[in-house]
């Protein structure tokens, strides 16, 4: 059995709801592993109670064990009366056993925190108080680890052996099996929680084993020792009774062990092997039985297989979470109908045992699972020679001490062996070459569902020239598994052939054997070698002489023709224009040629030199060879050319050209050209012509007697019609005309002469021009009026002025053209010119007093000089200048504005003067002020002209505004006009109302208790860290923002802020610069209310404002108590050990503050004699005592066997309550009284007199007991 330390309690079973008990928990621990999630099943009754099952499906990881009995001892009446186990019942009939030393002497009983604390019969079986609360104790602390609210209503078993019980007797069992019909064949085992206390060193711990009785009454042993105080995990327990406050060892407690039922109902046996009355205080609750059967699952190796393949059937054990040992369990499994075994089985079970024959169809097994093994497994392999799906299942197995598996499923598919070629080569797209060495390799894969046998390739269609050699294949003919591959070879040489046909064309396909003998052929798969042929022939032309020839000379041409391709070319010829245009045939050595061959080639006759050859200046002959490639397309060289030279021939032509006159001429007289044009040349010239621009300019041709002139001979022309003088001919000042003569030589190129001239000189040339100006102008003009200005201009000299035009500055200023009816005037002739728009009077024509405007003609004479008239001039007086600004101010808002509120302040600026005024600027002392600069969309006015201007900057809102009432704000418009003198307008004002100013300030105050015994209320000696946010609610900064706490001022303690100016709407953060300390003043109000306010000075004031306070409450938790004992100090006179009569007794009764506030008018009642206290105020922990004054014995006590005196302490708590102890009582016994002495009676004493006797004799012995029972102590 192992502690499952620092765990959670095991899951309780839902009951019907009872407001005294606890309530059930959700997780439990189990050895060393968390087991969360167990099925909660209400203890069994005699009948039946179904075994849980795990679920299949998670082979390898441990799933929880399921509670199949549980009993908690809750079904009890009460808190009272109290029973003991014998006399307990179960909530489902169960009755419980055990040793008769384990059912007295404070064991054995159901007990709980909640039953009184001084119940008499239990005290007294317990051998005293103590002892029956410590156990108490132990009830509530299985409580507290369950869960219970509240853990007083928890029952458990005591144990606390104020004896010495004895070892390894039965401490717990059920007086009658509990019957499990359906848990027989399955794996149970025990759980208990313990709680414990006096545990080692102080004293022995308990020892506590289960075991299993079978139908039989045969008890087997199940896992090791349970020993609570082993536990990790102590819950300290307050004082009950008279039973101090202690710590206690609690958990729950499962069984490394398991055992496999067998039958149909079981007994549980818990003995303690520790027999010693020195410590062995337990309390023991919640005795579980949880069924641990491990899982059993199974799966196939493969999801698929194809008929008569073989695979892995895998059984997997899985244990449950507590990892029990788990002895004994056994399955067979029955395969499906056409699956049998195929051999080699094995497992990793410890003692397992497979039994699995080769071409059986059942598999049995039986094994164990050691302590702490997860799971195990079986293997075995299964094959089968039909196809379809199979099912393994759990109705295909039986078991014991295992649950059944799920579905396990194999698909077997049909055989469909398939195989597939990729062939390729070496030769990749390149071309291939003679000699070249080609590798095939042929990549055959399976790719059917089975394995192929004596695999080959089968080479069917080679159109290589050569001979393909043998292919081979690794290993030979090899055997390829479903998805495996081979790659298969051979090599070739590449013929001339090969090349020549253009390609290598090769396919293929791949054989094999599939299992059971069925051939198996593969796809066809081919590559193609091309040889990429480059067909070429090249020719070198030449000739039997270098020139230069004359006609009738004789030229034999020869050729050499090479075949520079990479194939054969036939069909070879040269073919040479000239030759054949000569009727001259060319004859080769050979007409086919191998690579790199060549053939001399002849032309069969002489080339007799023509005269068109002379023209032609040389022979020139080219020449190519054709032939025909394998494929019977055409190849030709490229073309090969020799030149002959020729002797030179000469064309050339002489003109001379005259006049009728010599001049000088004028304008409108005729001239008559005449030409002699002469062949000089020794070629005949041909379309004899006579080029005369200037003539033909005119319209004028020129004749010629003769069209064609051989060399040495002449011809007359003559111009058609006389020549007129023009007035370009006068600007030059001569009449200057060039001529040349034209032909065409016999090759029709042309030619031409030298030119030939004759100069006629002309009269001298006079040009001039005049202008008129005029204007509409009044004898006043001003700004804006128009003026309307025209011209009249007049040629005044002996040659046409063209390009006429007006030159006026003024106009041309502002943008105003003068058109002309004319702009070209003959001699004497005049034109009329207008401005074409009227000119505006303009402010510098008002600054210079006038408008005077002077205007001239301009012009070009023929020979592109230019001519100009004298200036002519208008005058025009203008008014006086006026210059003056106006400004418009508005803001974006008419308010009321709000601190920190954005005005947008605009303007318009206008010119109401008559001049334009430059640099306009807006002036605004509050915007300069604030930095804010105003931008104008113009800074020149025109008159008339206004600009919108709008400052740069938002103008935001002060405090000082807000103080004010309203934001006010004046500007004006300045700037300069054209005579730089400044210009300014009135001021302009815009006036926004403000928000009033409002200051305020507010706090939010948190306090951060450092709860250092977690219980959350205050406590003596702990801390409160006080923290504040102080927010400036207001629209005014707040300087000299502080907190004011009067209860931290009054501890001495200060608060710092890290800021002390808060602009508005600003937080900062106050922190107390120390903790307050917690008092017993503060744990007796039951709470610290501290409340505090911020305070600061607004802007502007001398007066500092205060926010509202606010406050927080830090909770404690009133529990007053008070506790007092009580002792009888006799003043034994006489030594006897008894109060005798006259002898005193001074009673002690000691008071103490059990609570955790102070106590106020403490004082103790007695009856019997007053009792005087040292103080009447007790702090929390204080004690004082309070002593009696002498009491003296009387004789009635000594008749009464002993003195017996009780007292009473009360006290007040600081809420004005009053708390009080129990009775204390002393019993001081007497001396036993004589009785005077008395006649002998002549008869027996009466029996009232016997009696009175015997009872004062009881009560001595009874005294003497209860003193021996007192003065015991308990080890720990």
């Amino acid at each position: 059995m192992q502690a499952s330390s620092d765990r959670t309690p095991m899951p309780r079973p839902s009951r019907p709801s009872i407001g005294w008990r606890r309530k059930a928990t959700a997780i439990v621990a189990v050895g060393a592993l968390a087991l969360s999630g167990f099925a909660s099943v209400v203890g069994p009754t005699p009948a039946s109670v179904p075994a849980a099952q795990a679920v299949p499906g998670t082979p390898g990881v441990a799933q929880d064990p399921t509670v199949v009995f549980f009993e908690d001892f809750d079904n009890t009446p009460g808190q009272s009366p109290i029973q003991r186990l014998t006399g307990y019942t179960g909530d489902t009939g169960q009755t419980y056993t055990a040793a008769p030393t384990w059912l007295e002497r404070c064991n054995g009983w159901i007990v709980s925190a909640g039953q009184a604390v001084n119940a008499g019969p239990q005290v007294t079986d317990c051998g005293g108080q103590q002892p029956w609360n410590g156990v108490q104790q132990l009830a509530r602390a299985l409580g507290v680890y369950n869960g219970y609210n509240p853990p007083n209503t928890n029952f458990a078993v005591a144990a606390y052996t104020s004896n010495n019980p004895g070892a390894n007797l039965v401490e717990f069992a059920t007086a009658s099996n509990i019957t499990l019909p359906a848990a027989s064949g399955r794996f149970l085992t025990f759980s208990v929680d313990v709680a414990a206390m006096n545990c080692p060193p102080v004293a022995g711990a308990p020892q506590l084993n289960f075991s299993v009785l079978d139908e039989a009454a045969v008890a087997t042993p199940v896992g090791g020792t349970i020993n609570p105080c082993a536990s990790g995990q102590t819950l300290t327990m307050p004082a009950l009774g008279v039973s101090p406050q202690t710590a206690v060892r609690v958990g729950t407690y499962t069984s490394n062990g398991s055992f496999l039922l067998d039958g149909a109902s079981f007994g549980i046996v818990m003995r303690n092997a520790n027999g010693s009355g020195s410590g062995n205080d337990h309390a023991f609750d919640n005795i579980r039985v949880l069924d641990v059967t491990p899982q059993l699952d199974k799966s196939f190796g493969d999801a698929s297989i194809v008929r008569g393949e073989t695979t892995t059937l895998t059984f997997t054990v899985t244990n449950t979470s507590e990892l029990a040992a788990k002895s004994g369990w056994s399955f067979t499994d029955v395969l499906p109908a056409g699956m049998t075994i195929a051999g080699s089985a094995s497992t990793t079970c410890p003692a397992g045992v497979v039994d699995a024959v080769p071409g059986d169809t059942e598999i049995s097994v039986t094994g164990d699972l050691n302590a702490g093994q997860v799971s195990c497994t079986v293997t075995v392999d299964v094959t089968t020679d039909a196809a379809g799906t199979f099912v393994n299942g759990p109705d295909d197995v039986t078991s014991t001490g295992l649950n059944p598996p799920g579905v396990a499923t194999l698909i077997v598919e049909e055989q469909a062996p398939a195989l597939t070629l990729v062939k390729s080569s070496n030769a990749g797209t390149d071309a291939i070459e003679v000699g070249q060495v080609i590798t095939y390799s042929f990549l055959v894969t399976n790719t059917g569902n089975i394995q192929i046998d004596d695999v080959a390739i089968v080479d069917e269609e080679f159109s290589g020239s050569g001979g393909l050699g043998a292919i081979t294949c690794p290993g030979g003919a090899p055997s390829l598994a479903v998805g495996a591959s081979v790659t298969c070879s051979v090599d070739y040489t590449v013929t001339q052939t090969d090349v020549d046909a253009g390609e290598i064309d090769n396919t293929a396909t791949a054989d094999g054997v599939a299992l059971g003998g069925d051939p198996v052929t593969s796809n066809e798969s081919s590559t193609t070698a091309p040889s990429a042929p480059a067909p070429a022939l090249t020719i070198v032309k030449s000739a039997d002489t270098e020139g230069p020839v004359s006609a009738g000379d004789e030229i034999t041409y020869s050729f050499v023709v090479t075949n520079s391709g990479n194939v054969t070319i036939t069909n070879l010829v040269v073919d040479d224009a000239l030759l054949a245009d000569a009727d001259i045939t060319v004859s080769c050595e050979v007409t086919a040629l191998a690579p790199g061959e060549d053939t001399d080639c002849v032309a069969d006759a002489a080339y007799v030199v023509t005269e068109d050859d002379l023209v032609s200046g040389s022979v020139d002959n080219a020449a190519t060879a054709n032939g025909t490639d394998p494929d019977g397309e055409p190849v030709q060289s490229p073309v090969d050319e020799v030149s002959v030279p020729t002797v030179e021939a000469s064309a050339v032509l002489t003109i001379v050209k005259s006049a009728d006159t010599e001049g000088p001429v004028g304008l409108g007289d005729e001239i008559t050209y005449s030409f002699v044009v002469s062949n000089a040349g020794n070629v005949t010239v041909s379309t004899i012509a006579v080029d005369d621009d200037m003539l033909t300019a005119a319209g004028i041709t020129v004749t010629c007697d003769a069209a064609e002139l051989a060399p040495v001979t002449s011809t007359e022309c003559v111009a058609d019609g006389p020549y007129t003088v023009t007035e370009s001919d006068l600007l030059s000042g001569s009449v200057d005309n060039v001529a040349t003569a034209t032909g065409t030589d016999p090759e029709g190129s042309a030619v031409e002469s030298d030119p030939s001239d004759a100069i006629v000189p002309t009269a001298p040339v006079v040009a001039a021009l005049a202008i008129e100006k005029s204007s509409d102008a009044g004898e006043v003009v001003s700004l804006g009026d128009e003026i309307t200005y025209s011209f009249v201009l007049t040629n005044t000299g002996n040659v046409t002025i063209d390009d006429v035009v007006v030159i006026d500055d003024r106009l041309t200023a502002a943008g105003i053209g003068v058109t002309c009816e004319a702009t070209s005037l003959a001699p004497g002739e005049d034109t009329d010119c207008v401005a074409d728009a009227a000119y505006v009077v303009t402010e510098a024509d008002l600054l210079a007093g006038e408008v005077e405007n002077t205007a001239s003609a301009e012009g070009t004479d023929a020979t592109g000089a230019p001519v100009a008239s004298e200036p002519d001039s208008v005058i025009a007086d203008t008014e006086p200048v006026v210059a003056s600004l106006s400004i418009e101010k508005s803001a974006d808002t008419e308010g009321p504005a709000t601190l920190g509120q954005e005005i947008v302040y605009a303007f318009v600026v206008t010119n109401t003067g008559n001049v334009t005024i430059g640099d306009v600027q807006v002036a605004d002392d509050r915007l300069a002020a604030a930095g804010i600069g105003v931008t104008c969309e113009a800074t020149s006015l025109a008159p008339g002209e206004d600009t919108d201007c709008v400052a740069d900057d938002a103008y935001v809102v002060t405090e000082d505004d807000l103080l004010a009432g309203s934001v006010d704000n004046t500007a004006t418009a300045t700037g300069i006009d054209p005579t730089e003198a400044p210009v300014e307008s009135e001021p302009d004002e815009v006036s926004v109302a403000a928000v009033a100013a409002t200051p305020e300030l507010t706090i939010d105050k948190s306090a951060e208790h450092d709860d250092a015994n977690g219980n959350g209320a205050i406590d003596v000696g702990e801390t409160i860290l006080y923290s504040f946010v102080v927010t400036n609610t207001g629209n005014l900064t707040v300087d000299g923002v502080s907190v004011d706490d009067p209860m931290l001022a009054e501890a001495g303690i200060t608060v710092t802020c890290e800021a002390t100016t808060l602009a508005p709407g600003a937080v900062t953060l106050c922190v107390a610069d120390e903790d307050y300390v917690i008092g017993q003043a503060d744990v007796d109000a039951g709470q610290v209310v501290n409340v505090a306010a911020a305070t600061g000075t607004p802007y502007g004031s001398d007066e500092p404002i205060v926010s509202a306070t606010d406050a927080t409450t830090t909770p404690g938790d009133v529990t007053p108590g008070i506790g007092s004992t009580k002792s009888a100090a006799l003043d034994d006179r006489n030594g006897n050990g008894r109060a005798d009569a006259g002898e005193t007794i001074v009673f002690t009764v000691t008071v103490t503050n059990t609570g955790n506030v102070s106590l106020t008018d403490v004082a103790v009642a007695d009856p019997l004699i007053a009792v005087s206290c040292p103080q009447t105020v007790l702090a929390p922990g204080a004690s004082m005592d309070c002593v009696s004054q002498p009491y003296t014995v009387t004789a009635a006590d000594v008749r009464a066997g002993e003195v017996v005196n009780t007292a009473t302490a009360t006290a007040s708590t600081p809420g004005g309550t009053e708390v009080s102890t129990t009775t204390n009582t002393t019993r001081t016994p007497t001396a036993v009284a004589v009785p005077a002495p008395a006649p002998a009676p002549s008869l027996p004493q009466t029996a009232t007199e016997m009696a009175t006797v015997a009872f004062l004799v009881l009560g001595l012995l009874l005294a003497a007991g209860g003193a021996l029972l007192v003065i015991r102590r308990r080890v720990g």
